[in-house]
């Protein structure tokens, strides 16, 4: 969605700017959705993890303990949001209208998150 130029964390404010199809169907999905459904909500959020199912940590965990070394990507940069507070900030945004973004207030790298 965005291209990683800005230093800090993005917000909904921010411009849009994917540099790959991916990135730009995601945006032309947001759009298509804001133009049919007025009214409607989009949130972004990103690298959600939490207590019992799947995620990044767990899949890390699993290959660690499986392989005894782990290899990632170092050129993704995120925050990780647990789940409940993504739950908690989700509840006042319910009625809300256009695109909120709820992640953590931290932007980590892949790797400096697994060390």
């Amino acid at each position: 969605m965005f291209d990683g130029a800005k230093a800090s964390g993005y917000t909904e404010e921010d411009q849009p700017n994917p540099l790959s199809v991916y990135g730009k169907s995601k945006l032309l999905g947001e759009q298509m959705i804001l133009q049919l459904l007025p009214g409607s909500l989009i949130i972004r959020t990103e690298w959600i993890y939490g207590d019992g199912g799947e995620n990044f940590i767990t899949k890390v965990r699993k290959v660690a303990s499986e392989k005894g070394r782990v290899e990632v990507v170092d050129d993704q940069r995120g925050s990780p949001t647990y789940a409940l507070t993504w739950q908690n900030q989700l509840k006042p945004s319910s009625r809300a209208q256009g695109q909120a973004s709820i992640t953590s207030q931290t932007a980590v790298r892949a790797h400096v998150r697994i060390c």
